[in-house]
């Protein structure tokens, strides 16, 4: 794994291509904050499928662990459900590390042998610690033959 410490946004371009950008969203249709703002921003194409993926569950648990996959002319946009809900509130845990895990080999599955790029997913407003994580990502690099690289502020 590489980790970069700079805003990714800074270094990869909607023109970008080749790879995959994975981040963590919630599953009540908002990205109204932190990384997954800047990303509807950057990729709005991306926003309105996650929001079409969300329509096809009954409820935001169902949702827990997929991911809305959109191809931008050759570069891959992964927005995994990491959260059933969001907040603000620094003593509470919104991500699941488990839907971490396995919308990330669900997006493995789907586009092997592409680098996923991404922010420090569950992190910050998600609440989980980078231990966490980064153990979780350690996992799946080694098990799944994958590649991540990690970008933090």
């Amino acid at each position: 794994m590489k980790q970069i410490k700079a805003n990714m946004f800074d270094f990869i371009t909607p023109s970008s291509t080749g790879f995959i950008i994975y981040h963590g969203c919630n599953a009540q249709g908002k990205m109204d904050a932190g990384f997954a703002k800047q990303f509807r921003e950057a990729y709005p194409k991306a926003y309105n499928d996650y929001l079409f993926h969300l329509d096809g569950f009954c409820s935001p648990k169902e949702a827990l662990g997929s991911v809305s996959i959109t191809n931008v002319n050759g570069l891959i946009l992964a927005s995994a459900i990491t959260q059933e809900y969001y907040g603000r509130k620094a003593e509470y845990v919104y991500a699941d590390i488990e839907a971490i895990c396995n919308s990330l080999i669900n997006t493995i599955g789907r586009h092997p042998n592409m680098t996923i790029h991404m922010p420090r997913v569950g992190c910050g407003l998600g609440g989980l610690s980078w231990g966490t994580v980064h153990d979780c990502l350690i996992e799946i690099e080694n098990e799944y033959n994958a590649e991540f690289v990690v970008w933090y502020l």
